[in-house]
């Protein structure tokens, strides 16, 4: 399978996050990859840990299943706390039938999704970055040159459509 530029860069972004935030004697979430057929895809991960010499990595398949024909995952980091956490997106090809987004924690359980922070950003059908401040999430949108904002707050995020910025016409 050939990997362009682009799915290199997330790739490196996600596993970068996963050093970062690793700490403790426990397996941590190092990375996360989803793989698709554009009609179904799958979310997966590495666990391990660096405390030795030696670095134990353990692949976990389908943490997170029934994804649609597109998920991508994006590294987050938080410029107010500097955490990282990551965005997971699934785009639908429309900007109107839209599927939410996922905000995961970098460490937890990442197979879970009915307990992830989720929501839809409507002004940002196909994301393709993510940053975070405090409990807000920009979004950057590939399609529609947008930054569009959504709120964390109770286990969803909240689309703050009043806060989008065009960047195009």
């Amino acid at each position: 399978m050939k990997v362009n530029s682009c799915k290199k860069a997330a790739i490196l972004a996600t596993v970068l996050s996963g050093f970062l935030w690793n700490s403790g004697v426990q397996a941590a979430n190092l990375a996360a990859i989803t793989v698709s057929n554009y009609s179904q895809s799958v979310m997966g991960s590495i666990t391990g840990s660096f405390i030795k010499s030696d670095v134990a990595i353990t692949p976990h398949k389908n943490m997170m299943e029934d994804l649609n024909g597109d998920p991508g995952v994006y590294n987050v980091v938080d410029a107010a706390t500097g955490e990282s956490s990551l965005f997971l997106r699934q785009y639908t090809y429309s900007i109107a039938n839209l599927t939410p987004g996922y905000y995961i924690p970098a460490q937890g359980d990442w197979g879970n999704k009915d307990k992830l922070t989720q929501g839809v950003i409507s002004q940002a059908p196909n994301p393709h970055n993510a940053a975070k401040y405090n409990d807000y999430i920009y979004i950057v949108d590939y399609d529609l040159g947008t930054l569009a904002v959504g709120h964390i707050e109770d286990g969803q995020i909240i689309d703050k459509k009043d806060y989008t910025k065009k960047f195009i016409d």
